[in-house]
């Protein structure tokens, strides 16, 4: 790349840029971008003219408050709302100038998108896709944060990969608060087709992917992001007063572990406490902890045999839209996940409570479904299994699983129903809360029941 000219003067004269040089541009322009915004200030102005190539660095120039007068094909479609420029719009205008780095031409060429008009697919993005397709929602509410971003890029620049159908990893964040009992199931999970056969392949590449992300994890799902439902009648969030398992609670019968194999990860989706505030774009602490120790017992490992346990101080008995219940703390919220449920959390962040629904009619093993999920993820690196094991589970044939995956530690517990529908809980937390998180995956699984 040449220096001393901007991004835009780049292009013109020599062409577009290969994706890993595009995006060790767009990670620069990202990191100006979270300092500013740290500050109150939106720049209201990304675009490539503004993006200076200066020995080997790229410098975000006329960052301040005043005027929005870019460029409009790089101006996001809420600006053609009226709506107010905020972290977002910058965010979309990264993923414009991301787009034309790469393809020497905006998304929107001699005009401004639409409120809800999406952009064309790159064709010579290669593992950038992913993130400028994400960035170039025209819904900045399912747009992604910057840490999200900033992870992606840094991944692209160094030439690794991003995961397949990462474009869709992100669900909606529409969220709604966990806060008052819900009624009993009205009835089973819907109907899936009669005779699907399971494809383990598939399903695999379907469930998870794990992400570390700037001291902290963030879950996405791999997969298609859904509708959003009602868990709760909406109240003030209120920090979870966690326990541990109620008492006289048996663990489930166990098996040897299995062997060791190679990485994997539960995927999580965050979700924001306000069903119209967008993601944040920057770090935040972490939400207070829950207020009592984490029993010693990894939580997978202690799942009640007895469906439908007391509920806890600070927990509301809540169902899913797919039918089964479970204690949630209060003030969690939930978001649609794709996988047949939804994924509970404090802070859109990296403490995630997530559950799945997938048909299982050939009666795979729980087991061999986690063990293949670690196969998938060989490549990833930052896995560590701490225990992995075949158990039975209200009954029922199951599989426990906890493990540390770069910065982030994760429980989890699958079952198979005797309906051939099987359900996974998995707990996501940032290694340094586990202890304190814990709790929240032990209740979950000491009240889980099923339709």
């Amino acid at each position: 790349m040449s220096t001393g000219r901007s991004l835009a003067e780049v292009i013109a004269a020599d062409g577009p840029l290969a994706p890993r040089d595009a995006a060790r541009v767009g990670a620069q322009v990202l990191a100006a971008l979270v300092r500013g915004h740290r500050e109150g200030l939106v720049h209201g102005a990304v675009e490539p003219a503004r993006v200076q190539l200066e020995g080997g660095r790229a410098v975000l120039a006329e960052f301040a408050n005043g005027p929005y007068d870019g460029d409009p094909e790089y101006l996001a479609p809420e600006r053609t709302a009226g709506r107010a420029p905020g972290p977002e719009t910058d965010l979309w205008s990264l993923g414009a100038t991301l787009f034309t780095a790469v393809e020497g031409r905006p998304p929107f060429p001699g005009r401004r998108p639409g409120p809800a008009e999406r952009p064309p697919e790159p064709r010579r993005a290669g593992t950038l896709a992913p993130v400028i397709a994400s960035l170039l929602r025209p819904d900045p509410g399912q747009r992604p944060g910057a840490e999200w971003t900033g992870h992606m890029l840094d991944r692209v620049a160094a030439g690794l990969t991003v995961g397949p159908a990462t474009a869709e990893a992100l669900p909606a964040r529409e969220t709604v608060a966990v806060a008052a009992p819900a009624g009993p199931p009205t009835g089973p999970p819907a109907p899936r087709a009669a005779g699907a056969r399971r494809r383990p392949g598939v399903w695999v590449a379907a469930l998870v992917l794990a992400l570390a992300v700037l001291g902290g994890v963030v879950f996405l799902l791999v997969g298609r992001g859904g509708t959003h439902h009602q868990a709760g009648t909406a109240s003030p969030s209120v920090p979870p007063s966690a326990t541990g398992p109620p008492s006289g609670v048996q663990p489930p019968s166990t098996e040897p572990s299995a062997p060791q194999t190679t990485p994997a990860t539960p995927t999580t989706t965050p979700t924001t406490p306000s069903p119209t505030t967008p993601p944040p774009a920057t770090e935040s602490p972490s939400p207070a902890a829950p207020s009592t120790p984490a029993p010693s017992t990894p939580a997978p490992s202690t799942p009640a045999q007895t469906p439908g346990a007391e509920v806890p101080p600070g927990y509301v008995r809540t169902t899913d839209p797919a039918g089964f219940s479970f204690a949630a703390p209060i003030g969690w919220t939930r978001t649609d996940n794709g996988m047949g449920a939804g994924d509970y959390s404090p802070d859109n962040r990296g403490h995630i409570l997530r559950f799945t629904v997938v048909p299982n009619p050939a009666g795979q093993a729980p087991l061999d479904g986690f063990l293949q999920i670690e196969r998938s993820l060989t490549q990833q690196g930052g896995y560590s299994r701490i225990d992995l094991r075949t158990n039975t589970y209200q009954g029922n044939p199951g599989a426990s699983w906890e493990f540390t995956f770069g910065s982030a530690h994760l429980g989890a517990q699958s079952f198979l129903a005797p309906n051939g529908t099987e359900y996974t809980v998995y707990l996501s937390t940032p290694e340094s809360d586990w202890a304190a998180y814990q709790p929240v995956l032990a209740t979950a699984l000491n009240t889980f029941t099923i339709p």
